[in-house]
């Protein structure tokens, strides 16, 4: 392959590369906390009391909330709202979401009946 002039110089490369890390070294930590925080707020009263409620905090809490914002935007998304219905307000969008939040509330509830009485031990 031979070197034209678009191509990016190595050092240019190197550098997108560190810029890239930083950014992801930066705003992950700080991604995370607001979510813990989020879900630390969701859950008041309640607080985890030992390294494996954290760890449940953590490792489910919070996926399950970006699995929750991630169904919230496809369901409300525009491209799903005029499939259902081209009106600006439908009762079939609100009977719609209203259906699927239904469902994922009794994925949640028997989520929890299954495992609340594990992870309850290690909530105040």
């Amino acid at each position: 392959m031979e070197w034209n002039e678009e191509m990016p110089e190595h050092s240019e490369l190197k550098g997108q590369w560190r810029e890239r890390t930083t950014r992801y070294a930066i705003g992950l930590p700080i991604f995370l906390g607001v979510y813990i925080l989020v879900i630390l707020a969701d859950i008041f009263p309640f607080r985890p009391t030992d390294l494996i409620g954290w760890a449940v905090l953590i490792l489910a809490g919070i996926p399950i909330l970006l699995c929750l914002e991630w169904i919230g935007k496809s369901v409300f998304s525009k491209k799903v709202g005029h499939k259902i219905s081209d009106d600006k307000f439908s009762f079939r969008r609100i009977i719609f979401s209203l259906f699927i939040f239904l469902a994922v509330a009794a994925v949640f509830t028997l989520l929890w009946f299954v495992f609340g009485p594990l992870i309850r031990q290690h909530f105040v």
